[in-house]
């Protein structure tokens, strides 16, 4: 039997989580659906806390569709809604034009809507489908819009898409960078250096300049004691990966990323654009503000300010104000938040949180171009120089050695 950690609503629309022991995911989600629950997110329990706890927990590559695969998807629904057809006949022939896992998902999907479960329960149990995408297709049922739903959710799936891709392409370059530069740095002190070295000693008594000096420590060092350096940056690999997957470490990790110069300020930007575009998603779909604050909570990855934003909800259920209560979370900018007062102020809230999330993703997009612009020259200039630091020690040393052999 596995364990299995669920998120689900009950009949009277309340937000339910928990764990269930079940022989396979499916038959979890089946055993919660017969309790009356709608399943909106169900995955494996981790095993957490410890490194043998890391290691005994079971491995799983994706948690849901790849987002390349959720666009595609989402984005034909979206037409096919929006040509007028009826939701059996969408997904019919959106599972006719599929093969493979993909089209098994959605003739489930077909299957279990024929049966007369709502599209919003279909979803749910599959576990393929993040949280708020299945809150949102939920009030699209229930507003006669889903089309729209679909709609703004393709919408929202392409951005996300096109910035994660983005970031890779901006990434590219300086890690091909590092990767060479560093390589070329190890050959230097592990074979050059000692060819040298031993010219040095074969030359006899060479006064050679401190650089020269240093350098040959280097490569010492890295010869005699790189073995040693590889098992210590493995082990805290290994620590820091047991750390990141326990409860408490991955907060104190996330917020300590925050807190990197010019990389957080981009990754908090992205986050709460996202956060706050899919809020408004939400909100305008017709799903009430507490549950919908709870829902674009969990698209945050970053664990210290999921954290912060799942704690308002609460007050929000309470009757207090939402730019109020992101405010006392410190996360949001002074001129987003007015965006969101002027929201609520106006009756305009869908509309003023997706004008923040733009702001906010424009924001760090212009960021995030800064960062690409800077990084490629300095890891260049950082990486030349110390090559170049290892090649003037080595032709220095060997000037040395022919003025000694010329006197």
């Amino acid at each position: 039997m596995a364990r299995f950690t669920y998120i689900a609503l009950t009949a009277g629309q309340e937000q339910r989580e928990g764990t269930i022991e079940a022989a396979s995911e499916a038959d979890a989600a089946r055993e919660l659906g017969q309790t009356g629950l709608t399943v909106l997110k169900l995955q494996t329990a981790r095993a957490q806390g410890t490194l043998r706890g890391l290691l005994a927990k079971e491995v799983r590559l994706s948690s849901g569709l790849r987002p390349k695969e959720f666009l595609s998807l989402v984005q034909e629904w979206a037409t096919l809604a929006g040509a007028g057809l009826n939701l059996h006949t969408l997904l019919d022939l959106s599972a006719k034009g599929r093969k493979g896992a993909l089209g098994a998902l959605v003739a489930k999907l077909r299957d279990d809507v024929r049966k007369g479960r709502s599209f919003q329960q279909a979803l749910a149990e599959s576990g393929q489908f993040p949280a708020d995408f299945v809150a949102l297709v939920g009030a699209g049922e229930a507003s006669g819009a889903l089309d729209q739903s679909l709609k703004e959710v393709a919408e929202t799936a392409r951005t996300r898409l096109q910035l994660a891709q983005r970031l890779k392409k901006e990434l590219i370059y300086p890690a091909f960078l590092s990767v060479t530069a560093s390589a070329a740095i190890v050959v230097l002190l592990t074979i050059v250096v000692p060819n040298i070295e031993q010219l040095i000693d074969d030359a006899g008594q060479v006064t050679l300049p401190l650089v020269t000096r240093a350098v040959i420590a280097a490569s010492h060092l890295l010869r005699d004691y790189g073995l040693m350096f590889i098992a210590i940056l493995a082990t805290t690999t290994a620590a820091m990966a047991a750390l990141w997957h326990s409860t408490p470490g991955r907060r104190a990790l996330s917020h300590q990323v925050l807190s990197l110069p010019l990389i957080g300020p981009v990754l908090a930007s992205q986050q709460l654009s996202r956060y706050l575009q899919t809020l408004a998603s939400l909100v305008g779909g017709g799903v009430s503000l507490a549950r919908a604050q709870g829902y674009a909570a969990e698209t945050v990855t970053n664990a210290h300010m999921r954290l912060r934003l799942a704690g308002i909800s609460t007050a929000l259920a309470e009757g207090r104000m939402l730019h109020m209560s992101l405010e006392d979370t410190g996360l949001i900018a002074e001129d987003a938040l007015g965006l969101i007062r002027s929201g609520e102020q106006t009756g305009r809230l869908d509309a003023m949180l997706r004008a923040a999330g733009l702001l906010l993703q424009a924001r760090g997009d212009q960021r995030l171009e800064v960062l690409a612009a800077m990084l490629g020259p300095i890891m260049t200039i950082v990486f030349g120089l110390i090559a170049g630091l290892i090649v003037y020690a080595m032709l220095t040393t060997i000037l040395s050695i022919n003025e000694f052999a010329f006197r």
